[in-house]
């Protein structure tokens, strides 16, 4: 028992060590995108390279402005929205995320990524009404996805819709 904690806290020690080690790299990659930004400040793909070290640095505000700046010229570029979605919800801007996501399912209704993150934040938003028939249209996509089925019981629980929550439950 003891050595299993050993081993425990030795592995939890070296995930720090190389998280630490990945966060370092990032930041010294942002430096060297921003010296190249120096001379080509409008280039889209370094302004995209910089929003996805500024993501991986949960840098989330500034990525998400780099964002808008390319989407005032590619407005329809699902990775763009769905990245500045992404950054809306780790900020917990759930609103604002869900109207991104929209405009990515206008695009591709039946993407279910995008389905099930417009799910979370409406869920995370409690407006869990609006939540359970996204986890519906994603299940007659996938009848046996295992995330959304608890995503939905839990949903579902959160409701206080109790015995549904239980039904769903079962199912997985």
């Amino acid at each position: 028992l003891k050595l299993q904690s050993e081993i425990e806290i030795y592995q939890i020690n070296l995930k720090k060590f190389f998280d630490k080690i990945n966060f370092e790299q990032y930041v010294n990659e942002l430096e060297i995108i921003n010296k190249k930004l120096e001379s080509q400040p409008t280039n889209p793909k370094l302004l995209q390279t910089k929003a996805h070290y500024l993501i991986k640095t949960e840098n989330y505000s500034e990525a998400i402005e780099i964002f808008d700046n390319l989407l005032k010229f590619q407005t329809n570029n699902k990775i763009l929205l769905l990245r500045k979605a992404y950054c809306l919800s780790e900020s917990k801007q759930y609103s604002d995320a869900i109207s991104v996501y929209d405009q990515v399912l206008e695009l591709d209704p039946n993407n279910q990524k995008t389905l099930q993150s417009k799910a979370y934040c409406l869920s995370e938003s409690k407006q869990y009404s609006d939540a359970l028939p996204i986890y519906d249209q994603i299940l007659e996509l996938d009848p046996n996805n295992q995330a959304i089925l608890i995503s939905k019981a839990s949903c579902l629980s959160e409701s206080k819709q109790y015995s549904d929550a239980i039904s769903v439950y079962d199912q997985v």
